[in-house]
């Protein structure tokens, strides 16, 4: 049966623990009056609660690195495609875009929007290995052909992928800035003195992984003299950082959502 006018299909090989920028994307989708389906992966299924109003597909990983962890995500990827008929996909990230469009080939009706989320190519796990460098980048160049639209979260990469790939059309801009609400919220929990010592005030959203350089943030932070850091976010280094900040006496100048 053909998917309603409404429906919209989101792919990722992401973990749905660490993606604010991702749930912000569908709850603004399903806020829209959409209805959300996404294939993405989730540890334990008390993430779930976050993702509310979406209609989540589970995935659990079998395997957490090296080729077999990518092979085994396009077969779930391209059975969940053929079993949900979908019509109307948003790419989100590199990943799964050649999957989504060699199922375009197959399925003409199927139309999909590329959220390209970073610059694929440059990332620190890619950018100076020259042979995934080179495949990620002939995978993105033949997926993002059949795309409808491309997305990106900035104006460089908008114009750096423009460049790369001028047969496209034009990329679009959506931010990946957190709510105001949210923003407050964080906020009214931090002591006064936070934001009355001093009127400069730096802020890093987004997820506390390996390649974001929080922690050279953290660092430099010694050597500059007033001015404090709200952090707003989580994951893998999380508490490596909480103790980088312990270790260098920055607890005072250094707020955050943890």
């Amino acid at each position: 049966m053909p998917d309603s006018v409404k429906t919209i299909h989101i792919i990722s090989l992401a973990d749905l623990r660490y993606e604010a920028n991702l749930h912000r994307k569908t709850r603004a989708l399903a806020t829209a009056g959409f209805d959300v389906h996404l294939l993405a992966y989730a540890e334990n299924n008390r993430v779930l609660k976050y993702w509310r109003g979406v209609s989540v597909t589970p995935l659990k990983q079998f395997f957490v690195r090296g080729p077999l962890r990518f092979l085994e995500f396009f077969v779930r990827a391209l059975l969940y495609l053929i079993r949900t008929k979908a019509e109307r996909v948003v790419v989100y990230d590199v990943y799964p875009l050649a999957i989504v469009r060699f199922m375009q080939l197959l399925r003409r009706r199927l139309r999909f929007i590329y959220d390209s989320v970073e610059l694929a190519t440059e990332i620190e796990s890619i950018v100076a290995r020259p042979l995934r460098k080179w495949f990620w980048g002939k995978w993105e160049q033949w997926g993002i052909r059949g795309a409808a639209a491309t997305v990106a979260v900035c104006h460089s990469d908008a114009r750096f992928i423009e460049n790369l790939y001028p047969f496209i059309g034009g990329v679009k801009v959506v931010r990946n800035i957190p709510e105001l609400s949210n923003m407050l919220e964080v906020a009214s929990k931090l002591p006064d003195y936070y934001f009355t010592r001093t009127g400069k005030v730096g802020i890093y959203q987004g997820a506390l992984m390996q390649g974001r350089g929080v922690e050279l943030i953290i660092r430099a932070m010694t050597n500059v003299v007033g001015f404090n850091l709200l952090i707003v976010g989580d994951g893998a280094m999380r508490k490596a950082l909480e103790q980088e900040s312990v270790n260098r006496n920055l607890q005072e100048r250094i707020g955050s959502s943890w």
